[in-house]
């Protein structure tokens, strides 16, 4: 008498789960893209930092509640829950140490995939999605990033020069965030054809940024001539400006920089925090136009008036050109008295504030 063969396991839940996150994937992925590089995930099934998130928080919940069981052989039955279940995971999650931030994505994460599996029937009967209403976000504290000057910028550039390995490409992608504003993860897929002459001194950059939309920022001629210096250093089948950086070894580097030069952990200045730089600079430079600030930051805020502004695409006016770019102090000098007395009649407050004090 002949029997059937049973599968030892069954992954239905699993593969419905990666369902999921595929979906989470494609609908934050830029697609097939060949004109740009990509950020290399930190897991090989999935392109955006979204879906990888997602899988991270997804998994860290079945482990927790089912850590006998492994996410990959769960049932529709073991992904019951209720309040008491959700509260006792973020008592857990808060005893580990986690900020209330990053409990509340986790959450976030999990509900998302319960919502999801309850539109099909093999999961009905097993979800009820007001357990995650009783659950009400924690209050979060805004922790933001330190803040820097250029002068300050540039010597943690310079000090990366003391890194065992790779000190000079560290110093130069320090120089290139100081000025492009670009995130570290999108700065490291840059490539050397992405960087295009424009007119004269100046160059265009361009790369994919957050949410797969391309950014473009200016940088002058002078920086390009140091920025040079790795060309030597690629291979000739990789075309990437920081070629064998990882976003993990320059923020190790960072805080190494940060120790060497005495700045105390206190001011909580990261990476992120040379972002600032430019978009002060640009700021202040373009006289507090605003406009100048946001292109520099590809800051694109949906909640704000400022989404209805046109988009200035004027890259005379990016921290990466100013920053570089020999001014002619002749002309100053040979300037009359009433070149000056003209000069501040049209001024900003803020500059002719700043003259007044400095002739006290």
């Amino acid at each position: 008498m002949s029997t059937k063969a049973v599968p030892l396991k069954e992954y239905t839940v699993y593969n419905d789960v990666m369902t999921y996150l595929k979906k989470i994937d494609d609908e934050g992925s830029v697609g097939n893209l060949n004109n740009f590089s990509k950020t290399q995930r930190r897991h090989h099934m999935f392109e955006t930092n979204t879906a990888v998130n997602y899988y991270g928080d997804i998994k860290q919940f079945f482990n927790y509640f089912k850590p006998t069981v492994g996410i990959e052989f769960l049932t529709p039955k073991d992904i019951e829950i209720n309040s008491m279940d959700l509260i006792n995971y973020r008592k857990h999650l808060k005893e580990e140490g986690l900020a209330n931030t990053s409990i509340n994505r986790k959450l976030v994460s999990v509900k998302g995939l319960y919502k999801f599996l309850k539109s099909f029937k093999a999961y009905t009967s097993y979800i009820d999605l007001s357990q995650f209403d009783q659950t009400k976000k924690l209050k979060e504290v805004s922790n933001n990033y330190g803040k820097t000057t250029q002068t300050e910028a540039e010597r943690i550039a310079e000090n990366m020069l003391l890194e065992r390995e790779n000190g000079l490409k560290k110093k130069l992608l320090t120089k290139f965030l100081i000025r492009t504003s670009f995130r570290i993860e999108y700065a490291l897929t840059v490539r050397w054809m992405d960087i295009k002459l424009v007119d004269g001194d100046l160059y265009k950059v361009e790369a994919l940024n957050k949410g797969s939309y391309v950014v473009s920022t200016g940088l002058h001629k002078n920086f390009l001539i140091e920025l040079d210096q790795l060309r030597k250093q690629n291979s000739m089948d990789n075309d990437l400006v920081f070629n064998g950086l990882t976003s993990r070894s320059y923020r190790e580097s960072f805080n190494r920089a940060l120790s060497r030069l005495g700045i105390p952990v206190s001011r909580n200045l990261k990476p992120h925090s040379l972002k600032g730089v430019g978009i002060d600079i640009a700021y202040e430079e373009s006289g507090n136009d605003i406009r100048i600030a946001m292109a520099q930051g590809n800051h694109k805020d949906p909640k704000t008036p400022l989404r209805y502004l046109t988009k200035n695409d004027n890259i005379e006016n990016s921290a990466g050109i100013l920053m570089d770019k020999e001014l002619d102090f002749s002309l100053i000098e040979s300037a009359t008295k009433e070149d000056f007395v003209n000069f501040f009649r049209k001024s900003d407050r803020g500059t002719m504030q700043k003259f007044l004090e400095f002739v006290r």
